[in-house]
């Protein structure tokens, strides 16, 4: 689904209100790590091509299933971001971090770093027009005193678990883990819903 020209300037309104934007979108991390085991079966290897100690499972798919290639490099394929946009079964345990975003939710997943796991610095969009954008929910391990440093550009980020953050990763970032961390990465679409989302939930 391409995201119309007028639905892509939400996205610089967003960014006069900052490049990380706490949103009071909460759920418990650990009750959520809880209830993934029973999926320990459905993680993968994140960008399979690629020899790095982190894997991916699936909150959306193309089919809803845990199979697919919404976790190979999306730049690489004939997909998009929006090509994934089914929620598989472990969506059902994410309900209040997704539904504020119910019709704007695409590709997501949940992201298990290893000691040593990494992405390298990165841009995540380079175009004019920004389509979608990202939603971070830090999980467990994911600040600097906990064993994992996201850096956006030369700012290590610190987060309280469990909170919803929208990130202006169109900014150079990278991630690197010493110890096991877990994430939940919400791709959601830039448009009047999603915006309006943030602004409702949005830390004063």
């Amino acid at each position: 689904m391409k995201v119309s020209n007028i639905d892509s300037i939400y996205y610089d309104k967003l960014l006069k209100f900052g490049n990380v934007i706490p949103l009071n979108i909460k759920d418990d991390p650990r009750k959520f790590i809880e209830n993934l085991e029973i999926f320990n079966d459905n993680w993968r290897q994140y960008n399979p091509n690629k020899d790095i100690k982190r894997k991916g499972l699936s909150i959306t798919s193309l089919e809803g299933k845990f199979e697919g290639p919404d976790l190979d490099t999306i730049g690489q394929s004939q997909y998009d971001e929006s090509s994934f946009r089914i929620e598989t079964p472990a969506a059902d345990f994410a309900r209040k971090w997704l539904d504020p975003f119910k019709g704007s939710v695409v590709r997501s997943h949940v992201i298990h770093l290893e000691p040593g796991g990494y992405f390298p610095t990165h841009r995540d969009d380079f175009r004019d027009e920004i389509t979608t954008m990202r939603i971070f929910i830090p999980l467990q391990n994911c600040n600097p005193d906990d064993g994992m440093w996201f850096m956006l550009e030369d700012k290590p980020l610190q987060f309280k678990y469990g909170r919803s953050y929208f990130i202006n990763t169109c900014m150079s970032h990278t991630v690197f883990a010493t110890l096991d961390s877990y994430f939940l990465v919400m791709n959601v679409e830039v448009n009047k819903d999603s915006y309006m989302t943030i602004m409702k939930y949005m830390s004063k």
